[in-house]
């Protein structure tokens, strides 16, 4: 086989690779789920919404890297909260409550852990962050 015939073979197979994983993940872009219909992605916070409850979605079993995204984005929780006390906060894991997370993934889906979801006192999702975050990101979302 010549090198252009070879080159070509290895572009088609890729591009069949990531197609594939993105059919079977779901990733199929931002801006939400084609199945379910809802939205994916971060949610910023409207001024002068109330932040009354925040739950933090990580992962029990999890390899290193994903651990210690989970670790330091719940520290960066816990030191956040220093300033805002009278927030509740719940703490689930993906792996262990699906069932809780599937209700949360209705509202707004994540396609990666942590996941930190902001309600008001009404129970209304007023915004949501995933990934690692700095204790400023999540200050911003709840004041």
């Amino acid at each position: 086989m010549d090198r252009v015939k070879k080159r070509m073979l290895t572009l088609a197979m890729a591009s069949i690779l990531v197609a594939g994983v993105a059919g079977v993940t779901g990733v199929t872009g931002v801006a939400g789920c084609r199945r379910s219909g809802a939205p994916a992605g971060a949610l910023k916070k409207k001024p002068g919404e109330k932040v009354d409850k925040i739950i933090f979605v990580g992962q029990k079993d999890a390899c290193e890297c994903t651990a210690s995204r989970v670790k330091e984005t719940w520290n960066a929780l816990q030191f956040a909260l220093e300033k805002h006390k009278t927030v509740k906060v719940e703490r689930i894991a993906l792996d262990v409550d699906r069932d809780r997370v599937k209700v949360l993934k209705k509202q707004r889906r994540f396609m990666v852990v942590p996941a930190l979801y902001f309600f008001n006192p009404a129970g209304k999702l007023v915004a949501m962050l995933e990934g690692e975050l700095k204790p400023s990101q999540i200050t911003k979302s709840i004041e």
